[in-house]
């Protein structure tokens, strides 16, 4: 998405070698609670970064 600040990953476009694995990635929060979501989040970036 041209206006996302993050790829699909979670990778910054701007900054090299910076991630953002949480919650923090979503433009708004669309439930009361999203720790599961964060926390697959960081799960997948886990398994992406340490093959």
């Amino acid at each position: 998405m041209p206006t996302s600040v993050t790829d699909p990953l979670g990778r910054f476009h701007h900054v090299s070698n910076a991630y953002c694995c949480d919650q923090a990635i979503f433009p708004i929060v669309g439930s009361v609670n999203p720790v599961l979501t964060g926390l697959t989040l960081a799960h997948r970036l886990a398994q992406y970064a340490a093959p």
